[in-house]
């Protein structure tokens, strides 16, 4: 009886839906949705497989089976659910297209093609129920199914080219193994920086949810013009706009709006730091490479950015997988799709671990490029990289070594180019490092080296391009940034922090008290820093002649004492849980990639937990450190409270910290780890402790999340 009910209220709500639903589609440029509605849309990939196999189910069974065979009983509840299980499918599919926007004729197509199934399945419902000779008759019965199965074909495979591009479910074409038809697409210093490096990381990484084939949001990415036209949010390059590129690209992961989308392959650190600074820098289409100054960091992700090739259709297999050797400090991968070949970038020269190079032995006879840009070289490295015997590309700017150091890379017969920005040497023993080897572009940069004496290099080898950086001795170009060489963040007794430049004559100036250091008053580095507590190290080179660097900062962290244990009474974001509450105590410091899975991250809860000693302790400082990065939602902690308890369950405040916000002065691309202090006036001895970090709960209005919590990330404690 009950269900009897519950199918006669199907067949008077299918009366109220279809209606509905063919209202919304008809005056859907006019439709305007509040948030229940955009809401209940994000159910539509949820619901469509059911009633898409349901209504094959049921095509297949009108065809092949004789009528009668199955009882009305039986036939009508099933067609019940399956024409409601359509209409709700089109309806929620008519909500989601008013938040994204693809290709117009593609998505037209599909929603008109989801209508006339939700109608279909609701006629089935009326003539099974009300036409007694549908039941009898086998022609009407193969009819209606064939019918309904080549609605269900044609009209879900347009929303799998929606949602995978045209070529989804298409024939695999054949590849040729007889000949490679791949080529390197080679562009020289003349080539602008979009050629060069913007317009094939958004080819790559970009174009397939904003080019011709897939456009989210009216945007397309796949040529200047398109780039700026814009999107349905306006310019991608207007730094103040709600869907520029630079704030997208920032954003956690977890967020709907990041991009790319989570499941697609991600920017890398050099292709999102490449598209930062070009945008950042105007996202110039026409300014070429050798308009850069040589020491800008956007030139040298540039220059050593490999840009995909250009195939014809005719595919090759994709290699074997090795993202086992992939790190959140080395890249590793295949030049192009079915390449054999393979590139190698490593990043972040504090975090360089030769055992990560060595590693590489596995592969080396395919790695053709590496680039050691900035690791803090020795001897045996340069041992290690000598035997990869394939290399064509090999960069060593600023790697600490001497020129005597590479006499090993000599053996490399292959090695085509060759960068040693950094490393001293005079004209004559440049040549002979190039003399007898397959060397043809050098690119060097240091003091000694003059455009005059390019020709005594030169003239050791016959072709030999050499690229000297110092030579414009009528611009003034930038400096490059000091390297704070110490690895350990973490303070014993004390620590001694030594200071480097590459650049001979450099003058570095630091500051410990949280101020920027300037070319006066601020203490000139002459040895290790030795730091007994809690600081924040600031330094920045300066030369006359020369812009003075970037400002580079680093905290260290004074800690004498270690929990017993520690229990999340708030677990973070699934998407940054890192190692748990390992991760707040285990001594390893996150850097500002705040997706290298060292950081607890929180957003709709506060960050609450309780750690425990196992005989009471006095705590007087308690310090947490936090990355604040304003364009990706991450905002400094607001509060912080501590509350002390001898069983774990009575608990008294000891102590609560209220912290600065962010203002309208802050640079909104604030991007920093910072440390919260919790001092605790008068330290009494607890078993437990109960600390609560709260985050601010709406984004200001100058914010494109506005309204909306912020993110805070975590990824160390201290207790003093």
């Amino acid at each position: 009886m009950k269900s009897t009910k519950v199918f006669a209220f199907i067949g008077y709500a299918l009366w109220i839906l279809n209606p509905f639903l063919i209202f919304i589609v008809v005056f859907k440029e006019n439709l305007h949705l509040n948030i229940g509605m955009a809401w209940m849309g994000k159910f539509h990939p949820l619901l469509l497989h059911f009633p898409i196999v349901l209504s094959i189910l049921i095509a297949l069974y009108f065809i092949f089976t004789p009528a009668g065979k199955i009882t009305k009983n039986i036939e009508q509840p099933v067609l019940l659910i399956n024409a409601l299980m359509a209409v709700l499918v089109a309806i929620t599919g008519l909500f989601l297209s008013k938040e994204n926007s693809y290709a117009d004729d593609l998505l037209t197509q599909h929603q008109w093609g989801g209508v006339a199934i939700a109608l279909c399945s609701w006629a089935l419902v009326i003539i099974n129920h009300h036409y007694q000779p549908f039941q009898e008759n086998k022609n009407q019965r193969i009819t209606i199914g064939l019918f309904l199965l080549i609605l269900v074909i044609v009209f879900t495979h347009k929303g799998a080219q929606l949602t995978h591009g045209v070529d989804a479910i298409s024939m695999p074409e054949t590849t040729n193994t007889t000949a490679d038809t791949t080529k390197l697409k080679v562009l020289d210093s003349t080539a602008s920086v979009y050629e060069k490096a913007v317009e094939p990381i958004l080819l790559d990484k970009c174009v397939g949810c904003h080019g011709p084939k897939k456009v989210k949001g009216n945007l397309l990415l796949d040529s200047k013009e398109h780039i700026l036209k814009g999107g349905k949010h306006g310019s991608v390059l207007d730094l103040s706009g709600t869907s520029s590129i630079i704030e997208r690209i920032h954003l956690p992961i977890a967020e709907e709006k990041h991009m790319p989308p989570d499941g697609k392959p991600q920017l890398t650190p050099a292709e999102l730091k490449i598209l930062n600074d070009w945008i950042s820098a105007g996202g110039d289409f026409n300014k070429k490479m050798l308009e850069l100054n040589k020491a800008d960091s956007l030139y040298i992700l540039a220059n050593s950015y490999q840009a995909p090739v250009e195939k014809n259709k005719n595919k090759a297999n994709v290699g074997p997988d090795i993202s086992e050797y992939n790190t959140n400090y080395c890249n590793v991968h295949y030049v192009y799709p079915g390449s054999t070949l393979i590139e190698v970038n490593f990043f972040q020269g504090s975090f360089y671990n030769r055992e990560q190079l060595k590693k590489l032995d596995k592969i080396k006879e395919q790695i053709i490029s590496l680039n050691m840009q900035s690791m803090p070289l020795q001897q045996e490295d340069v041992s290690i990289i000598a035997s990869f015997k394939q290399i064509e590309k090999l960069n060593l700017n600023y790697t600490g070594l001497n020129i005597k150091a590479l006499e090993a890379i000599k053996s490399l017969n292959k090695l085509q180019s060759l960068s040693i920005a950094g490393i001293e040497a005079n004209a004559n023993e440049l040549s002979n490092l190039v003399k007898g080897t397959s060397i043809q572009n050098l690119h060097v940069w240091n003091t000694q080296i003059k455009q005059d004496q390019v020709s005594i290099v030169q003239s050791s080898k016959k072709n030999l391009l050499v690229t000297v950086g110092d030579n414009l001795d009528n611009e003034i170009i930038k400096i490059i940034n000091p390297s704070i060489e110490q690895d350990s963040s973490i303070i014993p007794a004390h620590l001694d922090i030594p200071i480097k430049h590459v650049v001979k004559g450099t003058t570095i100036r630091y500051t410990l008290d949280g101020t920027d250091p300037d070319s006066l008053n601020s203490p000139i580095y002459k040895k290790p820093i030795r730091l007994f507590n809690n600081t924040v190290v600031k330094t920045k080179a300066f030369k006359p002649g020369w812009i003075s660097s970037d400002i580079v900062q680093r905290n260290f962290y004074k800690s004498t004492i270690h929990p017993d244990s520690i229990v999340l009474l708030q677990l973070p974001d699934p998407k940054y849980r890192a190692s748990g509450q390992k991760t707040l105590f285990d001594y390893e410091l996150g850097d500002k990639n705040f997706g290298n899975a060292k950081w607890l991250g929180y957003k709709d809860a506060n960050m609450e937990m309780v750690i425990g000693f196992n005989k009471p302790t006095a705590i007087k400082e308690i310090y947490f450190n936090a990355l604040v990065n304003l364009g990706s939602y991450i905002f400094p902690i607001v509060s912080i409270d501590v509350m002390g308890s001898m069983d774990g369950k009575n608990y008294t405040l000891i102590s609560k910290n209220n912290y600065p916000g962010v203002t309208d002065t802050t640079p909104k691309t604030l991007n920093e780890t910072r440390g919260f202090s919790c001092a605790i006036g008068k330290p009494a001895p607890y078993k437990f402790y109960k600390l609560v970090a709260t985050n601010l709960k709406k984004l200001p209005s100058w914010h494109p999340g506005k309204g909306t919590p912020a993110w805070i990330f975590v990824d160390e404690i201290f207790l003093n």
